[in-house]
């Protein structure tokens, strides 16, 4: 598996494909002093591997110290899963709604 990073201005995108087709995909943007999340996804036969983890991780380094926030909702699983995964990748909840990580330059 490839992973790319993408950085463009505001946005970064990392995506992970199987040497073909793009698996699993996540994208941030930049506004003011923090990053918002808006996009991650990881297709059903390859979740449980470490692919999404990976993908926090390279937007992660790539946040130049700026918190990223999440707001989970939508796609297949629930809300309490989202919360979850985020959680397990260091996110923490900051209300019913959101979860930030807090990251180092």
């Amino acid at each position: 598996m490839k992973t790319r990073v993408t950085a463009y201005g505001a946005c970064v995108t990392v995506s992970v494909n199987d040497g073909v087709l793009p698996i699993a995909t996540a994208d941030m943007d930049r506004m003011g002093d923090k990053w918002w999340l808006a996009r991650l996804v990881v297709k059903k036969p390859h979740r449980g591997k470490g692919i999404g983890r990976e993908l926090v991780a390279k937007l992660k380094e790539n946040a130049g110290g700026f918190p990223i926030e999440v707001m989970p909702g939508g796609y297949d699983l629930t809300k309490e899963e989202q919360f979850a995964f985020y959680e397990k990748c260091g996110f923490k909840k900051v209300d019913e709604n959101t979860l930030i990580l807090q990251t180092k330059g």
